[in-house]
């Protein structure tokens, strides 16, 4: 596939999919949201809706402003703090039933921003899920073979989830997700992978091909900013020490003789998970048995609950 009509499909799909039901767009400021948000708007106007934690300085806020004063967009910011993230952790494990630190940090992010879409009265939100999937977005991506990474994101592609739509459906919010369309995943399959991972300026991007499109319609310092997952973004990370400070040393001990836990943090996830009265379903199947909490470990060697990797055998 050659690049141009690459990126003229691209765009055509993305467009294609995003005449759907769309009230508002949970927007980050990152590459994924960015390009739903500069397509959307060649064809009308939706509101964009970004969430940061208040107390930390997230790299995402910048880029996220700049990108809806240049569309002109209608911008709602919502700052939390830590207060409402403990309420979010909360409700975030009682619908997910995890205590996987990544899964909780990242979702308490959306868990906010969906409820405040909702608070404003935006019943259809679009997110940008699936973009890092099916684009290679994560850097561990970057220095494998090209057959391999093709066949990690056919993988994933047979098996993803986002928390997104559980945690939509109990705030009474309809998720859509543009990049997981069939539309758009059986153009991306069929992207080669040196369209998706590339060297720009002696650095290696992933995502290359929804970066050369987004530069198209945002200012190029977007178009190619670093990476960055949502918890990082958000400024979501600096809560991990406050939800370490929750649990005492001799608690950690004590929830560690039932399951092995990485830190306090995750003991703090842990201890809600218990305290909402969920235990840990062990593996039918003792050879899929995380070695960590003894879960089912269902593909590619992840543990859904704790988040251990790999899972199988210490």
């Amino acid at each position: 596939m050659e690049l141009e009509g690459v990126l003229r499909e691209l765009e055509d799909r993305l467009l294609n999919v995003l005449e759907g039901p769309m009230d508002a767009i949970l927007f980050s400021g990152g590459i994924d949201t960015s390009l739903l948000a500069v397509l959307a708007y060649r064809r009308r106007r939706v509101p964009l809706v970004t969430c940061v934690y208040k107390d930390a300085d997230p790299p995402d806020l910048c880029y996220a402003v700049m990108l809806a004063k240049r569309l002109g967009a209608e911008h709602h910011i919502k700052y939390f703090g830590i207060e409402e993230a403990v309420e979010a952790a909360r409700e975030v494990i009682r619908i997910l039933r995890v205590f996987d630190p990544m899964e909780v940090r990242n979702s308490v992010v959306i868990y906010i921003g969906l409820r405040f879409c909702r608070d404003l009265g935006f019943e259809v939100v679009a997110t940008g899920d699936g973009g890092d999937e099916l684009f290679a977005g994560y850097s561990f991506l970057y220095d494998k073979p090209e057959d391999e990474v093709e066949m990690w994101i056919r993988n994933i592609v047979g098996r993803w989830s986002f928390s997104s739509v559980p945690i939509g459906r109990q705030l009474g919010v309809r998720v859509v997700q543009p990049y997981t369309h069939p539309e758009v995943v059986d153009l991306a399959l069929r992207i080669p992978v040196k369209l998706k991972i590339a060297r720009v300026d002696g650095r290696i991007y992933g995502k290359y091909v929804m970066r050369l499109l987004l530069e198209r319609y945002a200012p190029r310092e977007l178009a190619w900013r670093s990476k960055d997952p949502i918890e990082v973004g958000s400024g979501a990370t600096r809560l991990s020490g406050v939800f370490a400070e929750m649990v005492t040393e001799e608690e950690f001990r004590s929830l560690s003789r039932e399951v092995k836990l990485r830190d306090r943090e995750q003991a703090y996830y842990y201890k809600v998970f218990r305290s909402l009265g969920y235990r840990v379903e062990p593996a039918r199947d003792p050879s899929r048995a995380c070695a960590y909490c003894g879960a089912e470990v269902a593909h590619g060697g992840f543990c859904r609950v704790c988040g251990a990797y790999p899972a199988l055998g210490r």
